[in-house]
């Protein structure tokens, strides 16, 4: 069959759209990878605070300060983090959800959300708050790394053992990090993190300032968004 200049020009564009557009995405690929090897940023992450009566008000608040400090410097959207938050004291409260509920709240929209998270005093029930977590972390993107931020003095009088329910989180692949409020009990705050622990996934609060830093572990590195009216 005799091939018209035509035909053959059609031919030659057909060829050319599909290799450029598969350089295209190759290179849009390899960027995102480049960018954050991390999924592309896809990072599940629940904050779990401590609002029992030996933190206190003062430190419910810090607490508060802390996780608003850190959402700062992360992307929260449906192809970056999804933030779920639990607040335990006599007992286990999911005050905010998104992990596996895309569409879900900008950080734009958590951050003045932060605010209306209150303190209730209380005992210390986190073997619980882990057990929540646990099943929140069921609604896992497939893929996405999954990361627990803990807010504690580490003293704990429920009933569910945290470090049982400590080792069943890691066990499901969610890589924990303890931050210690006011008198806390270091031991305790070590043997719920995973290794390595001091200054890698065990902090003290007083005087931590390296949010940048604490994002690099969480998440390997990213841009980050900032909100206005936050």
């Amino acid at each position: 069959m005799e091939i018209t200049s035509r035909s053959f020009v059609l031919v030659v564009v057909f060829l050319l759209c599909i290799e450029t557009s598969y350089c295209r995405y190759y290179t849009r690929e390899v960027k995102k990878s480049l960018q954050n090897p991390l999924r592309y940023g896809e990072t599940d992450i629940v904050f779990v605070l401590d609002t029992s009566g030996r933190v206190g008000g003062y430190n419910f608040g810090r607490e508060v300060t802390f996780v608003r400090n850190l959402l700062n410097k992360i992307n929260v959207y449906m192809d970056g983090a999804q933030v779920s938050l639990i607040r335990y004291g006599n007992d286990v409260d999911v005050l905010i959800h998104q992990i596996g509920c895309w569409p879900g709240s900008s950080k734009c929209e958590l951050l003045p959300a932060l605010s209306r998270v209150s303190y209730t005093g209380g005992s210390s029930n986190m073997g619980a708050a882990l057990q929540k977590a646990r099943e929140l972390f069921e609604s896992s993107r497939p893929g996405a790394k999954k990361v627990l931020v803990l807010l504690t003095d580490g003293h704990s009088d429920g009933n569910e053992n945290p470090d049982h329910q400590a080792t069943l989180l890691k066990a499901t692949g969610v890589e924990i990090f303890t931050i210690g409020i006011g008198s806390y009990d270091y031991s305790e705050l070590q043997s719920i993190a995973s290794p390595p622990y001091a200054g890698v996934h065990v902090y003290p609060y007083n005087n931590f300032n390296d949010f940048n830093g604490l994002v690099l572990q969480i998440r390997g590195g990213e841009m980050f968004i900032n909100c206005k009216d936050a």
